[in-house]
């Protein structure tokens, strides 16, 4: 019996996590835009831009509050850990090049916590993940 039950455990699937991965840069190249300036006839762009760094929000998508979680310095960066209510939106948000340009990543409304870890990348852009549970 403790045979079966030890390995019917081993077999179980783990707790599923969603693990996110901020793009490196956004946009992939510089973008014209479609939108033209009331009474302007010239073209605008959006200059490719590098991933400066990340958070986490929750609540609809382009909220202005960003969540303060629990930072941890590591070696090449520092881990961050967020404790949520199941069932409300949460989000990844990217940030490239100053600030102004953004990526939004949903996590699972499931999810009550999650840790998005920050590594700088030497030369490289930084690398940002986010794995919620």
């Amino acid at each position: 019996m403790k045979r079966a039950l030890l390995l019917w455990a081993a077999l179980a699937p783990s707790a599923h996590a969603q693990v996110v991965q901020c793009p490196k840069f956004y946009p992939w190249q510089d973008t014209p835009l479609t939108e033209v300036p009331y009474q302007h006839r010239g073209q605008g762009f959006v200059a490719k831009s590098v991933l400066r760094g990340a958070v986490m929000y929750a609540g609809e998508i382009n909220g202005k509050a960003a969540l303060v979680g629990e930072p941890r310095k590591v070696k090449g960066g520092q881990n961050v850990y967020h404790g949520f209510e199941p069932g409300e939106s949460k989000w990844l948000v990217c940030s490239y090049g100053d600030g102004s340009i953004t990526w939004w990543e949903q996590m699972d409304s499931k999810a009550t916590s999650c840790i998005v870890r920050m590594r700088e990348g030497g030369r490289d852009p930084m690398d940002v993940r986010a794995t919620c549970k």
